[in-house]
C-alpha cells in the first residue's frame, strides 16, 4: 500500500486568493466602463441640446424677420422665446431670443441679442447704433 503524506492544502488557500484579486480587478474595470459609457451618453446629449439650441435661435430670429417657419425634426424638447427690448427713433427694433433644449439630463440654453432693421433706411436715419450683444449660453 501507498501512503500519503498529509497535506496542507497552501496550494489550493493561495489559489482561491489570487482568483479573488483578479475578480476584483475584472469588477473594477467593468464599473469604469459602464461609468465611461454614461460619461459619452451625456456629452453626445449635451452635443445634441446645444445644436437644437442653436436651431432654436434660428427659428426665432426668423420668426422676428416674419420669414416661414419649418418646424425642424429634433430630439429632445425644444422651446424658444422673443422679447422685444428697446426701438429706436429709426423704427430699429433689438430683440432678446432664447433657446432652451433638454434630452435626457442635459439641458442648454441660449441667448443672442437680435437687431431688426427698419428698411428701406428712414430720412435721417443712419445706421443703427443700438448696443449688439453677442451669444451668451449656459449649459445644466
Amino acid at each position: 500500500m501507498i501512503f500519503l503524506k498529509k497535506q496542507k492544502g497552501s496550494t489550493l488557500i493561495i489559489t482561491l486568493i489570487l482568483i479573488l484579486v483578479m475578480s476584483l480587478i475584472v469588477l473594477s474595470q467593468l464599473e469604469n466602463q459602464v461609468l465611461h459609457k454614461k460619461m459619452q451618453a451625456y456629452f453626445f446629449d449635451k452635443q445634441i441640446t446645444f445644436n437644437n439650441a442653436e436651431i432654436g435661435l434660428k427659428i426665432a430670429g426668423d420668426e422676428v424677420e416674419n420669414k416661414p417657419i419649418v418646424e425642424p425634426s429634433v430630439t429632445g424638447e425644444l422651446t424658444h422665446h422673443i422679447e422685444l427690448i428697446s426701438t429706436d427713433s429709426c423704427a430699429n427694433q433689438l430683440y432678446l431670443l432664447t433657446a432652451e433644449a433638454k434630452l435626457a439630463s442635459a439641458k442648454t440654453s441660449l441667448k443672442e441679442n437680435y437687431l431688426k432693421q427698419h428698411l428701406p433706411v428712414m430720412e435721417g436715419c443712419k445706421n443703427s447704433n443700438m448696443a449688439f450683444g453677442k451669444i451668451t449660453w449656459s449649459e445644466k
